[in-house]
């Protein structure tokens, strides 16, 4: 395990391939599953004013994907993969999953969400083997803070699941970025990097296949299950990446446009005097995905096929993103390895994203 990644072969890639095929094939299945039998109980949400989707569809996809996780995370060490932490990952995923269920289908209190969530993470911390670490912090207002970040992380996914495969797709790629940035670091630490590798490869495989059913035009939503659960995943991996040496601001980069997004939302939001929790189209993609359907439909395209086309524009645009600025900046940041290239490239993206978003709203 001491040599480098790219010289250790098939035998060191194979717990990677295994994760990702098993999570992959689990999660498809039991999203199949799970999408006929809410269709059969009419477990679908309608159409809102404040949704992005015309036809009512079901809700709450994403117990596939957490019932899928549950069970790799258990079968793994059976077959000798090994993974970071996996009991304490188990707990929060679990945790994650029940309070996203129940949310999915009886709606909880905003409150009573948040502080079931933080004792999801408080657990995951508790776990650990050799308690709570955190380097170069001192203060227990430092230690709250990032508190506070993980809980606003797990629910910024939940923000951005608004359009037709856009979470999955940017979870996806995000994580194809911090195991592009592990393997930069391969030369250092092999040994670290290779359980980050395959908790990676789980994050990887569950995005993907529950990218199946929300993409070209979406079937299910994946819901605050899947959401809540998928965003925990990168959570544990942003800490194991770091234990390899991938610091927790060069992994936030590979999210950019989504912390961006959701950031200045909310906080637009906030400032004029509108609840930032309440359900909205305020969103840069939203009014992205409305502006491109109005064009559409000006063309004399049907609802239904102007709604497609422009979810199907933004999720091309967030991958060209991603593929094209994103991932080479953040692996740019990696090779850098300097914290105040990530807080730059962070500033550039947040200006970005922010010229696009109220370009928008004077357009409209």
């Amino acid at each position: 395990m001491s040599e480098p990644i790219a010289a250790a072969g098939f035998g060191f890639a194979f717990p990677f391939i295994l994760t990702f095929a098993l999570t992959l094939l689990g999660t498809v299945v039991l999203c199949w599953f799970y999408l006929r039998l809410a269709t059969a109980r009419r477990w679908v949400r309608p159409s809102t004013a404040r949704d992005l989707h015309i036809r009512p569809i079901v809700s709450g996809g994403g117990v596939g994907a957490a019932l899928a996780i549950g069970a790799v995370l258990l079968a793994l060490p059976a077959l000798g993969v090994s993974l970071p932490r996996p009991g304490a990952t188990l707990c929060l995923m679990a945790v994650l999953a029940i309070i996203g269920f129940i949310d999915d289908h009886r709606p909880l209190p905003s409150i009573l969400k948040l502080l079931l969530q933080a004792g999801g993470i408080a657990l995951f911390w508790q776990l650990q083997p050799a308690g709570v670490q955190f380097d170069a912090i001192s203060g227990l207002a430092l230690v709250a803070l990032l508190f506070v970040g993980q809980l606003w992380w797990i629910n910024l996914i939940n923000f951005m699941d608004g359009a037709d495969g856009f979470a999955p797709t940017q979870i996806a790629l995000g994580v194809i970025g911090v195991g592009l940035g592990l393997l930069l670091l391969s030369s250092r630490a092999t040994a670290a990097a290779g359980e980050p590798l395959t908790l990676a490869a789980l994050v990887l495989g569950a995005a993907l296949g529950v990218l199946a059913f929300t993409w070209p035009r979406a079937r299910m939503f994946m819901g605050d299950c899947g959401a809540l659960v998928l965003a925990g995943l990168v959570l544990v991996l942003a800490a194991e990446a770091r234990d390899a040496g991938l610091a927790l601001v060069h992994v936030s980069v590979f999210f950019s446009l989504f912390i961006a997004d959701a950031s200045i939302t909310l906080l637009s939001r906030t400032i004029s005097g509108r609840n930032p929790f309440e359900a909205h189209r305020d969103h840069g993609y939203q009014r992205f995905i409305l502006r491109s359907q109005k064009r559409a439909l000006r063309q004399g395209l049907e609802p239904e096929a102007s709604r497609t086309r422009a979810h199907r524009r933004a999720l091309l645009w967030l991958v060209a993103l991603n593929a094209a600025v994103v991932i080479p900046l953040g692996l740019v940041v990696i090779t850098l390895d300097h914290a105040c290239a990530a807080i730059v490239v962070h500033l550039l993206v947040f200006i970005g994203v922010g010229i696009v978003r109220f370009g928008f709203q004077r357009a409209s």
